[in-house]
């Protein structure tokens, strides 16, 4: 239950504008996300709780590309608005890996799931989670480009709808159902900098120290 209202907080708008894009038109989509929107800000607001600034990303992607959909009435732009609209995500994923705590990290601290404590593993880790979204959404956007460029308009919604839809909950349950298994994973080839610090110790130990 907290993982599906952690989803519908963040990319709640994304996916109601999604739905209601393939099912009906640009005007009901976006009109029926801004409702979302504002109802979620209420209640956000009401709980006092804080707005996360992927959540601001969201809306601001949905609504500024909705609005381009709606004055440029252009099915080559319609067509190729997925790809772009992952390539500008994966650039938010990427540069969250600059920061001091990478976008997937705020998200695992926004559910109550790890603590605010910082280590060095545990920045790696999320940091490496981050890359993998990165590198998925770089992917997502090629994939979309080059179904827009070899398919029609109503089958590039089709192949969207079901690649899109079904590759982002299989990575995000992943994610979160496997983050354990994926943290033991990295301990295990040393690649986590606990490992690789004991690992380099070990190698600069003289053979005289051994046994000491």
């Amino acid at each position: 239950m907290k993982t599906l209202k952690w989803i519908l907080e963040n990319f709640g708008v994304v996916i109601v504008y999604q739905v209601m894009n393939h099912f009906f038109d640009f005007k009901i989509a976006i009109i029926s996300t801004l409702i979302f929107a504002v109802i979620e800000l209420i209640v956000l607001k009401l709980n006092k709780r804080p707005i996360s600034i992927f959540m601001l990303f969201s809306f601001a992607l949905v609504f500024v590309f909705g609005a381009f959909d709606l004055y440029l009435e252009n099915q080559v732009f319609f067509k190729f608005e997925s790809a772009i609209i992952s390539l500008i995500t994966a650039m938010y994923f990427g540069i969250s890996l600059f920061k001091d705590k990478s976008i997937v990290e705020e998200f695992a601290e926004q559910q109550g799931r790890v603590t605010t404590e910082k280590t060095p593993d545990k920045t790696f880790f999320f940091k490496f989670i981050t890359a993998c979204w990165f590198v998925y959404f770089i992917g997502k956007s090629i994939i979309y480009a080059w179904i827009a460029q070899n398919n029609s308009t109503e089958a590039n919604v089709i192949y969207r709808t079901v690649f899109g839809t079904a590759s982002f909950y299989i990575l995000l349950a992943l994610s979160i159902a496997f983050s354990q298994q994926i943290w033991n994973l990295l301990l295990k080839a040393k690649l986590m900098p606990s490992t690789r610090t004991k690992k380099r110790a070990s190698a600069e130990r003289k053979p005289g120290d051994v046994g000491i």
